[in-house]
Parts: C-alpha cells; structure tokens; sequence
C-alpha cells in the first residue's frame, strides 16, 4: 500500500517564491532581490532546508507505517524498519533491535536493554497506529551468551606479554555484537596477533547463536610461551 506524503513536497521555485513574497510582506514591498545579495543568498539556504525538512518527515512517515507484502510467503507483517522505529520509541536504554518473521503475518521483536522492556513494548507495538491490523506481534528480551575465551601465545623472546595482553583485552572491549551475530574463532585468533607474537591457538569454536541470543564477551585468558630456537 502506497502511503501519500503527509506534507506535500514543493518544489525550489514554489518555496523559494513564498519565501519572498513574505519578506516583502513584512517589509511592505520595500525589498528588491538581487541574485548574488546577502537576502538572496539566505533565502536560498532557507528553500533548500525546508525542501529537506519535508522530504525526511515524509520519508519517517513512509517508514513508520509501509506495509509489505511477500507474495511467495504471504507474509502481510509491517516492515522491519517501522518495527525498529517504534521499539526505540519506548526507552533509549534498547541497545539493539532484531525483526524477523518465519510463518506469515507473525512479527518477532528482539530486543537487547539491561532492563526489561517487554511488557512496555509489547504495549506500545500493539497500538494500532503501530502495526498492521493483521499483524500478530511476539516481544521477546533478548538472551545474552557470555564468552570465555582463552588463548594459548607463542612470542617472540623479548617481547612485551604484558603490552599484548593488553591489546588483546582492548581488541575484543571493542567488539559490539547485534542480535544474532555470531564469533568465529578465526576472527577471535586475528584479534590476538600482534607485534610480537608468532602463533596463537585456542580451544573456541565458531558460535552458533539463535535469533533470540545476543554475544557478550566474558573473560579473557592468555597463556604465553617463548619461541625456542628462533
């Protein structure tokens, strides 16, 4: 369903002309427009900025309430991004957003907030200004999956283990995980290479994480060994 543009998106010359006939309204006509002058210049930064304004407030309208239809599931669930929008409407301590649909008009909403936000989105996502009539919508917090992860480095003799523990805590400190992203342990093993080191090995395997369950990570331990015979 194609939704119609709450305010109408005039064009340059439409504003650019009302924004003059005002100034001369209110300097009784006692104003002429000169192309390079100062008020031309301001006027024309003033057409720009509304024609902006109305195309955004009218593209968040679109968003908020676009309808999609899937023919090959008839799937008639609103779209993902008007889900998100209104989520984030209910508290700025939601940190992440997942919306997915595995059987037809059924939305899941996964959320990730140190608080527990669902009865409160719930709430608000069933409004219907919210969602499509036939939609059927399931609030869920998301699950965290704390990582422990340990690492066994080979090191350079002579090299700084205190300096690559350190960047190797700060690397993954850095890691910010969405709903449903998962850590694969090469990706962990190339956060542990550094000046310094010659090979790093661990025990961790790839995760393999639901849409529900959100990645954290925990502890990290590092064993060092000296190369011998380098």
């Amino acid at each position: 369903m194609e939704i119609a543009n709450l305010i109408e998106e005039l064009d340059y010359q439409t504003i650019k002309n009302e924004i003059q006939l005002h100034i001369k309204d209110i300097f009784k006509n006692d104003l002429t427009f000169i192309e390079s002058d100062s008020f031309s210049l301001i006027v024309e930064a003033f057409v720009y900025r509304e024609m902006k304004l109305r195309a955004r407030i009218n593209q968040a309208i679109r968003d908020a309430f676009t309808i999609i239809n899937t023919d090959d599931t008839n799937n008639t669930a609103g779209s993902e991004m008007a889900y998100i929008r209104a989520t984030k409407e209910v508290s700025e301590n939601i940190k992440d957003i997942k919306v997915y649909s595995d059987v037809g008009g059924e939305v899941e909403v996964v959320y990730h907030s140190n608080e527990d936000l669902t009865q409160l989105i719930w709430n608000h996502l069933n409004n219907d200004q919210v969602k499509p009539l036939t939609d059927i919508v399931n609030v869920r917090k998301a699950t965290v999956v704390t990582l422990d992860l340990e690492f066994n480095i080979t090191n350079y003799n002579g090299a700084n283990t205190s300096w690559i523990e350190q960047n190797v805590q700060k690397a993954f400190e850095k890691l910010k995980f969405t709903i449903g992203q998962n850590l694969s342990s090469t990706k962990a093993i190339s956060l542990v290479h550094d000046d310094g080191v010659f090979k790093a090995t661990t025990t961790f395997v790839d995760t393999n994480i639901s849409n529900t369950q959100i990645l954290e990570i925990g502890n990290i331990t590092c064993n060092f060994e000296v190369l011998e015979n380098e």
